[in-house]
């Protein structure tokens, strides 16, 4: 074939692949879902506006040893994490342009967070990790159900607040003993594979997982993002926890879609 009828084809091509990419950009129905999900991003950010102040509670916070054949909370590394945990989320909410107020609770009202915590405990494994949901994209834009822990106004009502914020974490803190015995287990896995054409379990790293929501008076949940990493991060360090604090809320205001 002659050259020139190669290089006529060849621009026939791309101007057609040119014709069919505008087609697509200016696609009607793609072009309405993409405002529909921006109205419902901005609604979104509306609604997190409309908090003035910020009511932050104590942080649900579970650090657990992890060794071989042991999984132990401890209830002092919880502690620690969760002070440090309550210092970042003073330092860092006031970036996101958020009023906060440190909610510390009467012994009445301590008792009745725990059942609180436990609502958003069983609602953050319904919603899975590294999940992101926003009340104002559902279901309009994408089909969910609504999350509520009960109504709090009254917790909002004796603070002076208009939203509260939940924080949850699990963290798996490694021994050398059980480290070193993953690390055999890779080196085995490795070895039988070679060898043998062979897929073998190795010990699973230890997990981190944080969730934060922000709730209603009416106790539901308005906002809510979870995010987890198999790093090997102790979050008794203060560094660890302003990674995953800071990971969490550069999603709390919703960028329009381009």
């Amino acid at each position: 074939m002659p050259l020139k009828t190669v290089c006529s084809f060849l621009l026939i091509g791309v101007l057609l692949s040119g014709l069919s990419g505008c087609a697509v950009l200016n696609d009607p129905e793609r072009k309405a879902r993409k405002e529909a999900m921006n109205a419902s991003l901005r609604e979104s950010n509306y609604q997190l506006a409309a908090f003035k102040t910020i009511g932050v509670l104590s942080p649900d916070i579970n650090l657990f040893e992890y060794s071989t054949g042991i999984h132990e909370l401890m209830d002092d590394w919880s502690l620690q994490s969760n002070r440090i945990f309550a210092d970042t989320l003073n330092r860092e909410l006031p970036k996101e342009g958020l009023v906060i107020k440190t909610i510390e609770l009467s012994a009445d009202s301590a008792a009745r967070m725990r059942p609180l915590h436990f609502l958003y405990r069983a609602i953050s494994d319904g919603l899975g990790w590294n999940t992101e949901y926003r009340k104002a994209v559902c279901p309009d834009i994408q089909t969910c159900p609504d999350y509520s822990l009960g109504n709090v106004s009254d917790i909002l009502d004796a603070h002076h607040v208009d939203a509260l914020l939940f924080v949850l974490s699990y963290n798996e803190i490694e021994t050398p003993e059980r480290a070193s015995a993953r690390s055999a287990s890779k080196a085995k896995a490795a070895f039988i594979g070679a060898l043998a054409g062979v897929s073998v379990k190795v010990l699973r790293p230890p997990g981190t997982y944080v969730s934060m929501a922000l709730v209603d008076r009416t106790g539901t949940v308005v906002w809510y993002v979870g995010r987890s990493t198999d790093k090997g991060y102790d979050l008794r360090d203060p560094v660890r926890v302003e990674d995953m604090t800071k990971d969490a809320l550069v999603k709390l205001w919703a960028k329009e879609k381009r």
